[in-house]
């Protein structure tokens, strides 16, 4: 891949082990060379892994754009209240 800007879409959750580490690899080695990464995952761990700072969409609007840890925090968060509710609802 020779571009600047690299868009990723939930690709992070397939493959084996390998596939995975040689994947982040790849991506990493992009981002040291100065390339812009954009990745949409609900994976919270790659996030972590792969991302200085986060931008969380929901519904097509931007609930936060902040630090990757921060962000994902408040995310786990919001969803593990929105799973709270759906239970209740039940």
């Amino acid at each position: 891949i020779d571009s600047d800007i690299l868009i990723i879409d939930e690709v992070l959750g397939v493959g084996d082990e390998r596939f995975r580490k040689k994947s982040s690899d790849k991506i990493m080695e992009m981002i040291d060379k100065g390339k812009t990464v954009i990745i949409v995952s609900h994976n919270l761990s790659r996030i972590r892994e792969l991302t200085d700072r986060v931008i969380w969409m929901d519904k097509g609007k931007i609930k936060a754009i902040g630090d990757k840890n921060d962000i994902c925090d408040e995310y786990a968060k919001y969803m593990k209240e929105k799973k709270r509710n759906n239970r209740r609802k039940k």
